[in-house]
C-alpha cells in the first residue's frame, strides 16, 4: 500500500511558474499581461502514484461520457441549462 505523503512533504514539493516561464514558452508577452501573470497564484504540484492514477481516470471518464449536442436546434436546451445556472448563482451568491 502506498504511504500517504506529509504536509511537510507536500509543501516541499510545491512549484509555481511565473512571467519568465510564460516567456520562455510564449515568446516576448506584453507588460500588462506579464503583470497578470505576476499576480497569479501559478503554484502546482507534481502527482504521482495513486493520486495520479485517480486524476487521470476522473480526466478520461469525462472525455469518454456522453456529450450534448450543441448547434441552432439546440439553443433553446443550452438557454434553459444556463438560465438554470443563474438561478442557483442568484440563490447561493457563490459559484
Amino acid at each position: 500500500m502506498e504511504k500517504l505523503a506529509t504536509s511537510q512533504e507536500l509543501n516541499a514539493s510545491v512549484r509555481s511558474i511565473g512571467p519568465v516561464e510564460f516567456e520562455k514558452i510564449l515568446g516576448k508577452m506584453q507588460a500588462d499581461t506579464l503583470q497578470m501573470v505576476s499576480n497569479a497564484d501559478l503554484r502546482y504540484r507534481a502527482v504521482t502514484g495513486v493520486e495520479r492514477d485517480s486524476i487521470l481516470i476522473r480526466y478520461f471518464d469525462a472525455l469518454l461520457s456522453p456529450k450534448a449536442p450543441s448547434g441552432r436546434g439546440y439553443q433553446a436546451i443550452w438557454e434553459q441549462g444556463w438560465a438554470e445556472n443563474l438561478r442557483e448563482f442568484k440563490a447561493s451568491g457563490s459559484l
